[in-house]
């Protein structure tokens, strides 16, 4: 179990807004905002709605190189389980 930081909730918020993250999914800028915090290598989810996606990817990308902020990879566990291809 992760503890919940104080930082991680002002975190969310801010991830939230820069990612537009609907009020109701408020719970998916947490999720990432721990992923964040405690620069974690992966974040895995099925929401590919806000999170998974090559947009919301890139803003984050933008957001945390310009917050000089971790960037964990964001991928579904289909992603993370498919093997990797010779080249």
């Amino acid at each position: 179990m992760l503890e919940a930081a104080p930082r991680i909730e002002a975190l969310a918020v801010e991830l939230a807004a820069s990612l537009h993250v609907p009020e109701k999914k408020f719970g998916d800028a947490i999720h990432l905002a721990f992923a964040v915090h405690y620069e974690m290598a992966y974040l895995l989810t099925w929401n590919c709605a806000h999170l998974a996606n090559a947009s919301v990817l890139r803003a984050l990308a933008d957001l945390c190189r310009e917050r000089s902020l971790w960037l964990p990879i964001v991928c579904t566990p289909e992603e993370m389980t498919q093997p990797d291809e010779e080249a």
